[in-house]
């Protein structure tokens, strides 16, 4: 007997599917056929709690997998290939062609191919469905196996290498009897399986029936004496116009079935549609939603979250992760994507591409090379200054380096010093990195040439030992995702091994490799019992979920024009194709819909930037599109507070006690000795001084150039004024040798143009000098001066030069621009100055800028300090900076490090200082941020902001 019952399509189906099981099921002489896993295994669950007993979980069987357990079960010497296996035949098959290929043309495309990331899906998706198509001896094709018959038929490129497949795939079958794929399996079981009759067949849940599906089918049909074919209802709608196909080869099957009006379905009584302001306020109250309903009693396994793909899934999961929900993301992730798989592929690939820059760097900042004194920036920059971005890299390039450090190890002490010897130590550490990186390149080159899967799996096993996140189990909640993508990898090349290909260069077998890691796929997580499920939409069409949450839900997404480009490209009429994988992508959404009680369908309205999104055509097409405005970004209300961490932010934004920063802002900082440029530092702010040197924060990769900018000007001068110079032009050239001493700064053109700049520059300020420096009589050049301060403070001044005239002295300091001039530096070098002399006398203290050849003159005459304000001239009082400068030690040697963002800084320099006291002063205030430039610690300071009475000063 054969009898089709059309089943209604709702909520309720598996419930109604798992009572009908009653009237048909038989442990030995039953069999349930379904379309996917979910499907199958909703029945049999809901079949089992009902009957209250075990039931024969065998008797519930996917249609792929009965036929090749069955297969497998009647024949067991059998070897059976799966997608696994073709993914490696093909891209095997298509690197022995580019081999053997005379046509220029073809090969090019062979090439372009096989170099092309992620194409073995597309090459593998058609040539199942045209090995399918040559099995089967169906006569109806639906759109898609008919637009890919047409393809074979032209004369196309990729027809032609579709077709080799075929016939190469053809000859393997026929060279032993006991190989099979799912197609041959298929087909196995149509012309060749005979089994004894049993009593009931029940199929159920079928949308469409592909060719050789039918034939399996038509053979099933035999083997039992009653068939019982439960067929949706026709539906009002283009998405299940492939229904008709199904009723259609039911009829000619002997079904008997009842003409039915097409069904209207009615979606948007149970749908809701709400628009959030961008991504992250949709995770946040869709996640918030979902922790109200478990709150309110509803279970985690009664729940799903629909997502478009892989990473907003984790976004997801993430999230309800730390409001301590239990999820299980049931997508998969392409291995090429994986952190491990890149890493451990990253020594071959840097090999076969000889060497390439970027993949030297991605193996320098792997877990192979453990040395980390360098960050990554620095290597980056160490590579170019030895012009290693251009040239091959090679143990010579080390040996060139190392005769660099010996060059700088000859240097005679000179103010370049202390920076030279941090160069010395930063490039030996960069030799030893590139030491460790040529022996772990040597020993893969070494390796690869051998049995390669082999070798690499030993290879992976050795690493993975080493690396200290894979055996340190502290890292074990991390790296649980990167354990399963290790474990599918191995699992690769293991079956990669057992296939024996018979290819002998490691160069093939890298890029079948590399073919195979960009299609397969790993599982985020493990299986967690009731717990939410996150899905995308092929996954959620056969689910049954009291609450189902659709996000994302965006015209980027859906409907998903996912077609094969290998064949859209030749398609005389690519609109039939799109419009047919449209009907397919909207059955999902519809199926997804219709399984649930509760749909909501959510979607973020603009990008973080503001930038606008638009929802998805369902979205409005399936309910009333609601738009929530949220004004909380980060901070949660407080009843939508869901995570300790939520919880904990709330508290310091929120509770009066937390609200404000209230410490003491002191230090022993230990100072012994000062200069200039440790109290303008301290001045400047006092935490930036306790930060660089008693927290001893280092800003690694901070650009030094402006440094050796004014030492190569200051020693220039120096040597001017000792010496007989005839021609400025030399001596500029013999101490830029001396002081740029990277190698980026000796490649001829640059250092051409610079030396003629700064010569012109030197020139032009040795004129201003002359016009503006009235005393030709110099008494020193860059001499340093000591005194004692408050007793025991080692005061230091090193003054550039000093000129003398009678009972008078001009004190001069060069800067490169003069806008830098501060006039507490020049008080200072005239208190330790005069406290050497011992006597009385006059100073004229004068700043000069070399490159803007401007000037800034004070004079000290007694007890008085005369400087101009514009166009008139002002005085102070002598006393009033020896005043100033007692409170700064007195600060200073106390441990006062309150920083200039805090209101109680009363830490100030001189110029400042005068200005509070009502002097007329021109005096630059002080910011942590200024435009572009910023203090080298403000990322770290910047953190104090979540206090309500923090705010970084800035312009």
């Amino acid at each position: 007997m054969k009898r089709a019952i059309i089943t209604k399509l709702d909520e309720n189906h598996f419930e109604y599917m798992a009572n009908e099981m009653e009237k048909y099921y038989d442990p030995f002489s039953f069999l349930f056929i379904g379309p996917t896993g979910y499907y199958v295994r909703q029945i049999s669950d809901k079949f089992s709690e009902k009957l209250g007993k075990t039931i024969n979980r065998d008797a519930f069987r996917v249609i792929n997998q009965y036929v090749v357990e069955t297969l497998k079960l009647n024949n067991m010497d059998t070897v059976f290939f799966d997608r696994d296996f073709f993914k490696a035949f093909i891209a095997s098959q298509i690197e022995e062609y580019i081999k053997n290929e005379k046509d220029d043309e073809y090969l090019e495309f062979l090439r372009t191919v096989s170099r092309s990331k992620g194409i073995l899906n597309y090459i593998l998706e058609l040539f199942e469905k045209a090995w399918e198509i040559k099995v089967s001896s169906g006569d109806f094709l639906t759109p898609y196996y008919y637009e890919i018959n047409q393809l074979l038929e032209k004369n196309e490129k990729i027809s032609k290498l579709i077709l080799n497949l075929l016939n190469d795939t053809s000859l393997i079958m026929q060279k032993s009897g006991n190989i099979f794929d799912q197609i041959t399996t298929y087909k196995w079981y149509v012309e060749e399986y005979f089994e004894e009759k049993k009593k009931n067949l029940v199929l159920s849940g079928f949308f469409d029936i592909p060719p050789i599906l039918k034939d399996v089918f038509k053979k099933m049909f035999k083997n039992f004496e009653n068939v019982y074919f439960y067929v949706w209802e026709q539906i009002n709608d283009r998405a299940f116009n492939q229904l008709n196909d199904i009723y259609n080869f039911l009829k000619s099957e002997g079904f008997k079935i009842e003409e039915t009006i097409p069904h209207t379905l009615k979606l948007k009584d149970k749908t809701k549609v709400t628009s959030y302001k961008n991504s992250i306020v949709e995770i946040y109250e869709i996640t918030g939603k979902i922790k109200e309903l478990l709150i309110n009693g509803k279970s985690p396994n009664e729940i799903a979250i629909v997502v478009p793909n892989f990473s907003i899934a984790k976004q997801f999961s993430e999230k309800l992760t730390e409001i301590g929900i239990p999820n299980n993301v049931n997508l998969q992730s392409k291995l090429s994507e994986s952190k491990i798989v890149k890493i451990l592929l990253q020594p071959i690939k840097t090999i076969y591409y000889n060497f390439e820059t970027e993949d030297l760097l991605a193996l320098i900042e792997s877990p192979y090379i453990d040395t980390r004194q360098l960050t990554i920036e620095k290597i980056e920059k160490f590579f170019r200054e030895f012009r290693m971005l251009d040239e091959k890299f090679s143990k010579e390039k080390i040996q060139e380096i190392s005769a660099h450090i010996k060059q700088l190890e000859k240097i005679k002490d000179d103010d370049t010093y202390q920076d030279r010897m941090e160069k010395i130590e930063e490039y030996k550490v960069f030799i030893e990195i590139l030491d460790n990186l040529l022996n772990l390149l040597e020993e893969v080159k070494n390796g690869i040439t051998n049995d390669f899967i082999t070798w690499f799996i030993e290879f992976i096993k050795f690493s993975i030992e080493k690396f200290d996140i894979f055996t340190n189990d502290k890292y074990l909640f991390e790296i649980k995702e990167e354990k399963n993508a290790l474990i599918k990898f191995i699992e690769v090349l293991n079956n990669l091994k057992s296939y024996n290909l018979k290819i002998n260069s490691w160069r093939t077998f890298y890029k079948i490799l590399t073919s195979i890691i960009n299609v397969e796929k790993y599982r985020f997580s493990e299986r967690k019992e009731n717990a939410i499920d996150i899905f995308d939409i092929t996954q959620a069409r056969f689910v049954r979920k009291k609450f189902k949450f659709f996000v994302n839900f965006t015209d980027a997404f859906y409907p998903n024009f996912d077609i094969n480009p290998l064949i859209l490209n030749v398609l005389s009429d690519p609109n039939k194709l799109r419009s047919f994988n449209e009907e397919i992508e909207r059955r999902n959404v519809i199926l997804s819909l219709i399984f649930s009680e509760n749909n909501h369908i959510s979607f973020p309205h603009s990008t973080l930037s503001g930038e606008p999104i638009l929802p998805s055509t369902y979205a409005t097409e399936f309910g009333e599109v609601k738009d929530i405005e949220t004004s909380f970004y980060i901070i949660p209300q407080a009843s939508k507070i869901y995570s300790e961490f939520d919880k904990n932010l709330y508290k310091a934004f929120n509770e009066e006690r937390k609200l404000k920063l209230n410490v003491e802002w002191k230090s022993s900082l230990n100072v012994k000795k000062v200069s200039h440029s440790l109290i303008s530092t301290y001045v400047n702010c006092p935490f930036k001084l306790f930060l660089s040197e008693k927290a001893n924060v280092r800003n690694i990769d901070s650009d030094k150039s402006n440094l050796y900018i004014g030492i190569f000007y200051h020693r220039v001068l120096k040597r001017y004024f000792e010496e007989v110079v005839f021609e400025l032009k030399k001596l500029v050239e013999e101490v830029y040798d001396e002081v740029f001493i990277e190698e980026f700064f000796q490649y001829s053109i640059p250092k051409s143009i610079n030396i003629e700049n700064y010569t012109k520059k030197l020139n032009e300020f040795l004129m201003h000098l002359h016009e503006n420096v009235e005393s030709k009589n110099i008494y020193q050049l860059e001499k340093t001066y000591m005194t004692k301060l408050r007793g025991n403070i080692l005061a230091e001044a090193r003054i550039d030069r000093i000129d003398k005239d009678k009972d008078s002295y001009t004190i001069i300091d060069y800067k490169k621009n003069s806008k830098n001039s501060d006039m507490g530096q020049l008080l200072l070098y005239d208190y330790i100055f005069k406290s050497n002399i011992n006597k009385d006398f006059e100073t004229t203290l004068l700043f000069l800028g070399i490159e803007d050849r401007k000037s800034y003159k004070i004079k000290r005459i007694k007890e008085k300090i005369y400087y101009n304000y514009y166009k008139s001239e002002k005085e102070i009082d002598y006393d009033i900076y020896l005043s100033w400068l007692d409170s700064i030690l007195e600060k200073l040697t106390s441990g006062d490090i309150t920083p200039i963002f805090v209101e109680q800084n009363n830490v100030k320099p001189f110029m400042m200082y005068l200005k509070d006291m009502g002097f007329k002063i021109q005096s630059k205030k002080r910011f942590c941020k200024s435009y572009a430039v910023s203090c080298h610690f403000y990322e770290i300071c910047k953190n104090f902001e979540i206090y309500n009475n923090v705010k970084l000063v800035e312009k």
